[in-house]
């Protein structure tokens, strides 16, 4: 069976998904994989880690 993930979620929630990541990476000094995964939970999304550090650098003027 080939599983694909889905494309990222509608940017409805990214202010909010966007505070939380910062709260959790930057002031909680958690892992990109352990904040990726309370943000899915919470949120209801299916970021991969790459989607969520791409999401944040794109919003900070920092896209690769």
């Amino acid at each position: 069976m080939d599983k694909k993930r889905p494309a990222a979620p509608p940017a409805a929630a990214e202010p909010d998904i966007l505070a939380a990541a910062y709260r959790y990476v930057d002031r909680y000094h958690w892992s990109w994989n352990m904040a990726r995964r309370l943000i899915n939970r919470c949120f209801g999304t299916d970021y991969t880690d790459a989607q969520l550090k791409k999401l944040c650098r794109r919003e900070r003027g920092q896209a690769q």
